[in-house]
């Protein structure tokens, strides 16, 4: 459940584990989906729960970026967090989706049913890759299980906005405006 606004807020940690979140947005159950950028892959679609711990800085599927520098032996790395791939971490909640290589997630939002365009599309994520270059479409379905399929624009999208008209606009890194939709 999401808080209420409050005259009196009180400081909290809602969750944590999480590394370079560019998207985020709650669908019409309400629940809170978050995209985070992996370090050398390892890209997430995360479900934000109260008190929920999502891994990093201790566990990621994605690569350290300097991997070659190294020893041998993982008991002499400075920090022990420096090893993190795929390690085990108890408590920690998997990503709903990863994505190794990565594809940069950007702006998400969730189609709304009664902004729908496109009526496939009904209920779903969408969110704008960078590296990817492309519009990710995730379908959750009612017993959790999650489809992707992916719309290649051949450039990086920076932001995705869910227009009035159930249209969806990309802005692009070379400012360029797209339409998905009517």
């Amino acid at each position: 459940a999401i808080s209420s606004p409050s005259t009196s807020p009180t400081e909290r940690i809602f969750a944590k584990g999480l590394r370079n979140s560019l998207g985020m947005t709650i669908d019409s159950e309400g629940k809170i989906w978050l995209t985070d950028h992996g370090p050398g892959g390892g890209d997430e679609l995360n479900e934000i729960r109260e008190g929920g711990n999502y891994g990093w800085p201790l566990t990621s599927e994605g690569q350290p970026y300097d991997r070659d520098s190294y020893p041998s032996d993982s008991n002499l790395l400075l920090a022990p967090w420096l090893d993190f791939h795929q390690a085990e971490v108890p408590g920690a909640t998997d990503p709903k989706i990863f994505w190794t290589p990565a594809v940069a997630p950007s702006k998400l939002v969730h189609y709304s049913p009664n902004r729908a365009a496109i009526p496939e599309w009904e209920g779903d994520l969408i969110f704008g890759t960078l590296v990817g270059q492309s519009l990710i479409r995730v379908t959750v379905s009612g017993d959790g299980t999650l489809e992707q399929s992916r719309l290649q624009v051949g450039e990086r999208i920076r932001d995705v906005i869910l227009t009035s008209d159930g249209s969806l606009a990309l802005l692009t890194d070379s400012s360029m405006l797209l339409t998905v939709g009517r």
